[in-house]
C-alpha cells in the first residue's frame, strides 16, 4: 500500500512540472511570435518577455488588455523558469484557465 501512495505522489508531482513547462513554452513562443512583429516593423526589440508585450500594446500589434495580461504571464514564466522565489502552485493552477484564454486571445488577434 505505501509503495502505491508513493507512485501516487510521485505522478501528481510530476504533472505540476508538465504544467509549469506548458506555461513556460507558451510564454517563450508568445513573445519570440512579438518579438518577431515589433521587428518586423523596424523597431529594436526589447530586452524582456514583459516589455516586448508592453511594446506590442504599445505599437498596436495586441490590445493593451492582451498586451498587459500577457506581461504578467511573463513574470509566472520568470519564477517557474528561474526559481527566483518558492513557486506557489496555488497560483499556478488559477493561471490555467487564465493562461488558456490570454493565448487563445492572442491566436485570434494576430489571426487578424
Amino acid at each position: 500500500m505505501k509503495y502505491f501512495l508513493m507512485v501516487n505522489l510521485c505522478m501528481r508531482a510530476q504533472r505540476h512540472y508538465e504544467i509549469e513547462r506548458i506555461l513556460e513554452l507558451l510564454v517563450m513562443t508568445a513573445s519570440d511570435m512579438v518579438f518577431h512583429l515589433i521587428a518586423a516593423k523596424g523597431e529594436l526589440t526589447p530586452a524582456s518577455y514583459r516589455a516586448a508585450f508592453l511594446r506590442a500594446g504599445e505599437m498596436g500589434i495586441l490590445s493593451k488588455k492582451l498586451s498587459k495580461n500577457l506581461a504578467q504571464s511573463a513574470g509566472l514564466r520568470n519564477i517557474l523558469a528561474h526559481e527566483y522565489e518558492e513557486v506557489d502552485y496555488t497560483i499556478v493552477h488559477k493561471s490555467i484557465p487564465v493562461a488558456i484564454r490570454d493565448f487563445t486571445t492572442l491566436i485570434k488577434e494576430l489571426s487578424k
